[in-house]
């Protein structure tokens, strides 16, 4: 391949997604900062993209996703579950749910202790702040002037609403905003969704469309990044491969690897950064010792009910009507209304499994949509169920290459249900679920319960079905762990460890795992970087 050696930039950014493009966007604003975002697959112009209802086709799709495969999961009975990652402008805020949910308060505070302060509750909200253009009432938790366009979910069935009414019958309190002074309740989600035509408001969508025409901004699609490129110990630049061949980019001033929680550990290993025993194992030369580059892999496993609906208001009449989906979808595209006009997950819940405990354990997302044999496709029958995920797991896995090749995928190995006490609250949540579908509010609707089954009762047979039927909600963090101490793979200004110009700013930098969704969390990580790394330029 023809090597080229002659592009350079002040800041190169590796990874166009959730943290990528807000650092990309932000650095740009200066005019006399040049930068380089670098994308390792291609544009989201796919009107599947656009619509939030094309995310379950575009997830598994090669062309814009990292088809990764966990390795055999010692807790979920050996099974090798599927872990995709976006490879598209927009990274996995072009293929998620959309749900902005930001965490807890004391999420942030558990960043504080571990990373001192500026990472604590009120100093990462102006950055959430910052990047919002919020649909509804300015408060103190919204902004109403960022790039990032956010709105309240509306019922589309009749079986949202059943739900929130079910929940407060069960003890649950009505939530206004999940993103308020409080998170325990039942309430409607916000989603990444445009204020006009409600399409999908991904990170390229918003910061990148202000920032694209920028003549200081060069954005490289389809560009693999295979490992840094260093003077020494400093971070000079980047090798990829990209449709002109290979290529070396150059920084002048810094590298921002934005690769996410699987592409930034297996990038920095193949740099030479790592556990030195396991990249010699495997013939790649060490540059530094690190040996947490890849450890400290958290996720939030899920696991669903489902039921049949005893009345035609479920969402899986458009299942039975392919003209009337293809008009839902048409209205959803062109026109931002109907059913499909938003993820099918709008009304949620979160509440404690522990009677002596205040934060909230487990997170619902309810579906007015009943899925063929659990999860794939949609069944004909009407019916709803809901998704149930587990939000503080002490479980723990890595990130590891496997070879000197840096195209051939790391090993990933989550380890979920490894610790006995994340079972243990996984079966009280799926028993406290039971519960909300129980409530009076369903009786007119609720049908059979289609899975786990009514036989599932007893501790042995739940265990059995969570680590049967147990699935990534496609949250992983944690795997260059940020802290104030020695061992942590970056410091709080995100600086990697033992290394000069080189940062990482993306959701591997989380020092615990949120309690939500990690879109919102990750964008606000990219926009306080982008702040960090201003603040040295003049």
């Amino acid at each position: 391949m023809t090597v080229n050696n002659n592009i350079n930039a002040d800041y190169i950014v590796v990874g166009a997604g959730s943290a990528g493009c807000a650092i990309a966007a932000r650095l740009s604003e200066k005019p006399n900062v040049s930068v380089i975002l670098i994308e390792a697959g291609p544009s989201d112009s796919s009107p599947l993209i656009s619509n939030p209802v094309g995310m379950l086709p575009v997830l598994n799709n090669s062309w814009y996703s990292w088809k990764y495969m966990t390795a055999a999961e010692p807790g979920l009975k050996i099974r090798s579950i599927s872990c995709p990652r976006g490879m598209v402008m927009g990274g996995s805020s072009a293929l998620n749910g959309m749900l902005y949910v930001r965490g807890n308060r004391e999420d942030y505070e558990e960043w504080r202790a571990a990373a001192g302060e500026g990472w604590g509750y009120e100093d990462v909200l102006p950055y959430f702040r910052k990047s919002e253009n919020y649909d509804g009432p300015a408060d103190q938790w919204h902004g109403s002037m960022g790039p990032l366009q956010t709105k309240q979910c509306k019922p589309v069935t009749p079986l949202d609403s059943v739900f929130l009414e079910a929940c407060h019958e069960v003890g649950l309190p009505h939530n206004e905003d999940f993103n308020g002074s409080d998170q325990i309740g039942a309430g409607w989600y916000q989603q990444t969704l445009t204020h006009k035509g409600s399409k999908r408001a991904s990170t390229a969508r918003t910061f990148l469309r202000e920032a694209e025409n920028r003549p200081n901004l060069t954005i490289l699609k389809n560009s693999t990044t295979h490992r840094v490129v260093w003077d020494g110990k400093r971070a000079a630049g980047v090798k990829i491969d990209s449709p002109s061949g290979q290529q070396v980019i150059r920084a002048n001033k810094e590298v921002i690897l934005s690769a996410g929680v699987i592409g930034s550990p297996h990038i920095l290993q193949h740099s030479g950064v790592g556990d030195g025993q396991h990249l010699k194992s495997v013939g790649v030369e060490v540059l530094v010792e690190n040996k947490e580059v890849g450890l400290n892999l958290a996720d939030h496993i899920d696991t669903s009910l489902w039921y049949t609906c005893k009345k035609p208001v479920s969402l899986n009449g458009l299942a039975r009507n392919p003209f009337g989906f293809l008009g839902s979808f048409a209205n959803a595209y062109f026109a931002g209304q109907g059913p499909l006009a938003g993820f099918t997950c709008r009304a949620g819940a979160f509440f404690s499994t522990r009677d002596d405990e205040t934060l909230p354990d487990i997170q619902l997302h309810f579906a007015p949509l009943l899925y063929a044999d659990g999860a794939v496709g949609v069944a004909f029958k009407h019916g709803f169920g809901i998704s149930i995920c587990l939000l503080k797991p002490e479980s723990r896995g890595h990130v590891k290459i496997q070879s000197q090749n840096p195209s051939e995928p790391p090993e990933i190995l989550f380890n979920y249900y490894t610790v006995d006490d994340d079972i243990i609250r996984m079966r009280d949540g799926l028993r406290k679920t039971r519960e909300i579908f129980s409530a009076s509010a369903f009786s007119e609707y609720r049908g059979s319960e289609v899975a786990p089954g009514g036989g599932v009762q007893s501790d042995e047979d739940i265990d059995n079905y969570l680590r049967t039927e147990g699935e990534t909600l496609y949250h992983p963090v944690g795997t260059a762990r940020m802290g104030n101490d020695v061992n942590s793979v970056v410091d709080p200004e995100l600086r990697v460890r033992h290394v000069d110009g080189l940062r990482i700013a993306d959701a591997s930098i989380m020092p615990t795992i949120p309690r939500g969704n990690t879109n919102a969390p990750s964008i606000m990580i990219g926009e306080k970087a982008a702040d960090i790394i201003l603040r040295g330029v003049q």
